[in-house]
């Protein structure tokens, strides 16, 4: 009945401890209610990994609730691993995400896989490892031409406006767009939210696109401001 779509910040997410505690209850308790989807970064780290930990905490014997991860292959720590997939038999922890990779054997044919990926810390810092609590993943690719060195995030936003719109169509379902903190990549996402008219909920807090998001609607809607 409907999808919860949490969007940002991963490395610089610094969110105050009573608000944090207030977003964990807020997002259990629309999941449990409703039944709701959840899609987010899918990385085990920022908002990502908060919205992990709260889907962790939220399944029970009737339902399993869908927890997406959708992210860039390329900034995804084992990427090579994950393209070429093999197939394992070894037992599965709860540290350890299950990951299917779907590749093309023959024209309108394609092979199943199934391999273990276990979420290590990176100490490089560049890649960032899937989050465990995530139970589906669709890992993004696309050509780096025109993008500055070094940038691994941002090729999967225009894709996942386009599965969140599907999704929507297909499932007839609200999408509400959660906003935690973020920066550009966050912004690039909330527009898309925007131009396909998902109503867009801003957790205020701190400088960051969440903060700038807040400030710029407050100073629209203010009294003081609105005739000025």
């Amino acid at each position: 009945s409907l999808i919860i779509s949490v969007t940002g910040a991963a490395k610089n997410f610094n969110m105050d401890f009573h608000l944090q505690n207030a977003v964990r209850l807020g997002l259990k308790q629309a999941v449990s209610k409703t039944h709701a989807w959840v899609i987010s970064g899918g990385t085990n780290v920022g908002a990502m990994k908060l919205v992990g930990e709260v889907m962790e905490t939220t399944t029970d014997e009737e339902f399993e609730p869908p927890v997406i991860g959708i992210a860039p292959l390329k900034a995804i720590d084992q990427a090579k691993k994950l393209r070429t997939p093999r197939t394992s038999t070894s037992s599965v922890n709860q540290s350890t995400a299950v990951s299917r990779s779907l590749s093309k054997t023959q024209k309108n044919k394609r092979e199943w896989y199934v391999m273990e990926y276990e979420a290590r810390q990176n100490k490089e810092k560049t890649f960032t490892s899937l989050d465990p609590n995530h139970n589906i993943f669709l890992l993004t690719e696309n050509s780096s031409e025109g993008k500055p060195s070094g940038a691994l995030f941002g090729d999967d936003i225009d894709a996942r406006g386009k599965i969140e719109e599907e999704l929507a169509k297909e499932c007839n379902c609200p999408i509400v767009t959660v906003v935690l903190q973020g920066g550009i990549g966050t912004l690039k996402t909330v527009l898309n939210a925007v131009k396909n008219n998902f109503p867009v909920v801003v957790v205020d807090g701190g400088k960051q696109a969440s903060g700038l998001i807040a400030y710029a609607y407050n100073f629209l809607h203010s009294s003081k401001t609105k005739h000025s």
